[in-house]
């Protein structure tokens, strides 16, 4: 029996507008548009679009149907009766529009018809790629008996009416299609929503990976970041960074001298193109090395939580090793870089397995600021949606996993999920319109409640509480508060300092007087990015450089080929450059210095790590002089983050960006921020002490701060020996 599926009314104003080629530079733009709107508002309403779908597994097809009904022709023919051609050009643009949406939102239900073992191919369309005109018949036909379609065909194989399509899938045992819907590259017919495919290809087998589609016109950048195909592009395309670098085959584009010298002689000769100063205007063949994919990285089994994060005990566990019922909750860190999921057993207290990837909405800029601007740009835009399925992709992933380990066939119940992170990722998490993150004074909305359910977040079947650790402001997040919880910074004895090393820098003191927090921009130099080698802590990246003998030895991420410089790295090839004097006190560097085959520091690299160092150096100089103490006060210092990990602290001090009065005083803590999130899984009253710091925790803003300006311009520079 065929199946009846109710499709939204979906169209883009713009692209049909475009159709009658009515372009926003045209003279009569605003008028053309006032009338569309205007048609819209009288017919929109009366139109339901509907798709058939029958399955026949025996012929391995699945055949579809999808009409916009009879009206649609009547209103056309009804317009050019009464001379009313602008009318009805653009009711038939609109209606080829709606037709060709709504067969795009029954290609999703499609997907989900496919048996288990089978694949779809691409759409099969009578006339077009061979398949004769009497195909249509013969569907139409087939569908009239199982569905009630009140419609007709004429002799001719036309359809009655005229604002419907039919069409087939095969379906297979092999993936061809990669997700292609309608391959437009095989299309007869003249058509304003022309797509350009990109064949994704192992750079090495030549196999294909993946088949991509964007429109005519867009942007190449634009059209991988749609498609979840990640590009490193901390710029978030505006062309300054040459990062998002992709190789082509045979391309034949123009590389103009800028995009030249972002990407030298030698990538330009094998192909490499920036992605962000082209549009799509062809069919291109893509070769893609592994970073260009989201990667993951997992814990080792069974990590006690205890063990991990010595010597933050437990103090109050919600459950006694002795509990029978097995208990589990998922701790989530969503980073600027990276995002960490984690599954906890609340009874043991045990780590039993972590999921590491690459921050999908990294593809839209390095930074928060970035991010914020993408947004307010682009008011379509998928960044919540992004995050959240890759969450619960990730999730799903480990409860998976698990089952398999236990050779069990039904997954654990989660009870509860904590999620921590900075003030722009929950925002975006959660869909709030992150504008005024930006804008002076950065000003917060209330933050949202503490717990939440897991299906005000996911269109799951399962609920469970979901704990949103509150942020104290826009550029002190929910991370802060969550290394803060995490170390029990606010109940340590004596003079404190927090500070997480990143791109947002936030840092706070706690002393006898109470617990102030900053934030200042250092930048993305410690995350790789606006480095000319600069990468994200992937494998393959360089994190250690030390000397030997001759010249300087390195270790990388995963112990690969080395294929870039991450933020410690970064620290310890300036620190090392400047006991060699290759670099100066101000930072002048002469050349380039390689420190693995053509891998090595420039002197803008200098430069971007000077503004970084300098922002965190004087955030602390403030901070300190605002709690009345002096550097030497400080009896604690807690380093957090993913980059301090691999933090050499001589090197630090080397470079000023930590005082060497406190070298002895450093704990280098890691991940603080999934660190907190496990301790409000496992500890009965971590909610309300949560809530308690980000209630006390004041917050002293840095980027009107005269002190903080006179510091940062001094912390610029090197001290020499």
């Amino acid at each position: 029996m065929g199946e009846y599926i109710k499709l939204k009314r979906t169209f883009d104003k713009e692209a049909v507008l475009t159709m009658v080629e009515c372009y926003k530079d045209n003279p009569s733009y605003a008028s053309y548009s006032q009338l569309f709107d205007e048609l819209v508002e009288q017919y929109l309403d009366k139109i339901t679009p509907k798709g058939y779908v029958e399955i026949y597994k025996e012929q391995n097809r699945i055949e579809c149907l999808v009409t916009l009904g009879p009206d649609c022709d009547r209103w056309i023919r009804e317009a050019f009766d009464h001379y009313m051609y602008l009318e009805g050009m653009l009711l038939n643009s609109l209606f080829d529009m709606m037709l060709y949406e709504a067969s795009n939102q029954l290609y999703e239900t499609v997907k989900t018809m496919v048996p288990k073992g089978k694949h779809l191919s691409m759409r099969y369309e009578p006339g077009q790629l061979n398949v004769p005109m009497q195909e249509q018949r013969y569907i139409f036909e087939r569908l009239q008996k199982s569905c009630d379609l009140q419609m007709s065909i004429t002799q001719g194989c036309m359809l009655n009416p005229t604002k419907s399509t039919v069409y087939y899938y095969e379906l297979v045992d092999y993936e061809c299609a990669f997700g292609i819907d309608h391959d437009c590259s095989h299309c007869q017919t003249p058509c304003s929503n022309k797509k350009h495919t990109i064949t994704i290809k192992n750079p090495d087998s030549l196999q294909v990976l993946q088949i991509i589609q964007g429109k005519k016109g867009e942007n190449i950048l634009d059209v991988l970041r749609q498609n979840h195909r990640f590009v490193d592009a901390p710029c978030g395309g505006k062309k300054v960074c040459g990062k998002c670098k992709i190789q082509v085959e045979e391309h034949g584009f123009c590389i103009e001298d800028v995009e030249r010298a972002f990407l030298g002689e030698h990538l330009v000769e094998e192909g490499f193109i920036l992605a962000c100063y082209h549009e799509l205007d062809r069919d291109l063949v893509m070769l893609s090395n592994e970073i260009g994919v989201m990667e993951e990285m997992n814990t080792p089994q069974k990590t006690h939580i205890e063990a991990e994060y010595t010597p933050y005990k437990i103090t109050e566990p919600k459950y006694s090793k002795d509990e029978r019922t097995p208990h589990f909750g998922v701790a989530i860190d969503i980073g600027t870089t990276t995002i960490v999921v984690s599954l906890i057993d609340l009874v043991s207290k045990e780590t039993i397995a972590t999921k590491k990837v690459l921050n999908p909405q990294k593809a839209y800029g390095a930074d928060v600021i970035s991010r914020i601007q993408y947004v307010n740009e682009h008011k379509e835009h998928d960044l919540g949606t992004s995050i959240r399925n890759k969450l619960w992709e990730l999730t799903k992933v480990l409860l998976e996993d698990h089952a398999q380990q236990r050779g069990a066939k039904t997954l654990v119940e989660i009870e509860e999920m904590v999620i921590s992170g900075n003030t722009t990722m929950i925002y975006l998490l959660l869909d709030i319109v992150p504008e005024k993150l930006a804008i002076a004074p950065f000003e917060t909305v209330c933050p949202p409640p503490i717990v939440c359910s897991s299906q005000d977040v996911w269109d799951i079947p399962y609920r469970f509480d979901i704990v949103v650790i509150p942020w104290v402001s826009a550029y002190v997040g929910g991370d802060i508060v969550s290394g803060m919880y995490m170390t029990q910074f606010d109940q340590t004895p004596g003079n404190n300092l927090f500070i997480d090393i990143g791109t947002n820098g936030e840092m706070a003191i706690k002393t006898e007087n109470g617990l102030v927090s900053a934030a200042t921009a250092a930048g993305s130099a410690f995350e790789g990015a606006n480095i000319k080698c600069g990468m994200g802590s992937l494998d393959g990246a360089i994190c250690e450089i030390h000397r030997q003998e001759e010249g300087y030895g390195i270790v990388t991420l995963g112990g690969e080929k080395a294929i870039g410089i991450n933020g410690s790295a970064l620290v310890d090839g300036v620190a090392l450059l400047l006991e060699d004097k290759k670099v100066n006190a101000m930072g002048y560097m002469e050349s380039p210095e390689m420190i693995f085959e053509h891998i090595g520091f420039y002197p803008e690299d200098i430069r971007q790590l000077q503004l970084a160092k300098s922002a965190i150096c004087a955030g602390v100089d403030v901070l300190i002089d605002e709690a009345g103490i002096q550097v030497e006060d400080i009896d604690t210092v807690y380093i957090a983050g993913g980059f301090g990990s691999h933090l050499n602290i001589k090197h630090a001090i080397t470079i000023g960006l930590i005082p060497k009065a406190l070298e002895s005083k450093v704990n280098v803590i890691g991940n603080a921020s999934l660190g907190g999130a496990i301790r409000c899984l496992l500890e009965r009253r971590g909610k309300e002490k949560i809530v308690g710091i980000a209630k006390v925790c004041q917050y002293l803003e840095l980027s009107s701060n005269y002190r903080f300006n006179t510091a940062y311009m001094e912390r610029m520079i090197f001290e020499m020996e």
